[in-house]
């Protein structure tokens, strides 16, 4: 099943220079992907009878030509795979003359929410999202959690307001990203990313106290890490 949603880009949604924000278009990728689950029977509207939730772990996005202001975007996902235990999603992101602006990718878990527990898949039990067995990104790995990294800079208290909180009480994924950029030196916090990687570790709640460090890879890419009071990683972001 493949699933579409129009999103116009409006005053909130651009920047200095009129380009769509990476936290928006991350906005717009996530609503499609609960519209898909609420068609499925998964979504937040019935989890009060399902008992169940998903939780992301991983986000990529590419963007090769970035929306404006007063553009309308058509926004497609489907189910890419399922195996035991983990569930994957795509997307593409097209103009209303139907050219490709942008993919991405991402990998979730199904929680229970009486006992958070995460709940192994099966094919009977995503029957409703009607998975295509079809990825853009063929040969992708998720990248996992870096522990060794020289920081090009020192740790950086990242606070975190009322208005990031979702409904489990935890900072919303899309705001990561945000958190990311508040790490960064001030000349590129407003720098929209064409392509950038999020990995969710642990959740990050209001009254956790979380520091931020980032770092240059060989690539040339920004290595941002959210790291708790505990020093421990929390997510990390890649950024180029």
């Amino acid at each position: 099943m493949f699933v579409t949603e129009q999103f116009y880009i409006g005053v909130r949604d651009f920047d200095k220079n009129y380009d769509l924000k990476n936290e928006q278009l991350l906005y717009f990728l996530e609503s499609v992907a609960a519209k898909h689950s609420n068609i499925a029977g998964f979504g937040i509207k019935q989890m009060e009878q399902t008992k169940l939730t998903w939780v992301l772990l991983n986000w990529r996005v590419d963007i090769t030509s970035r929306p404006k202001y007063d553009d309308t975007i058509v926004v497609k996902t489907w189910s890419a795979s399922i195996d035991k235990l983990y569930a994957y999603r795509d997307f593409e992101i097209y103009d209303t003359n139907n050219n490709l602006k942008g993919t991405a990718t991402s990998k979730w878990l199904l929680m229970n929410t009486d006992t958070w527990k995460f709940v192994k898949l099966d094919e009977q039990q995503m029957e409703s999202y009607e998975t295509e067995n079809m990825t853009i990104y063929e040969d992708y790995i998720y990248p996992k959690i870096k522990t060794n990294i020289n920081y090009n800079s020192s740790a950086k208290r990242v606070f975190i307001s009322n208005n990031m909180i979702d409904i489990n009480h935890h900072v919303h994924n899309t705001c990561y990203y945000t958190m990311a950029l508040d790490v960064l030196p001030e000349e590129l916090k407003e720098k929209q990313f064409n392509h950038f990687e999020i990995i969710y570790k642990k959740e990050i709640k209001k009254d956790d106290i979380i520091y931020g460090n980032y770092a240059i890879d060989d690539n040339n890419q920004y290595i941002i890490s959210l790291i708790n009071q505990d020093g421990q990683i929390n997510s990390q972001i890649i950024l180029n």
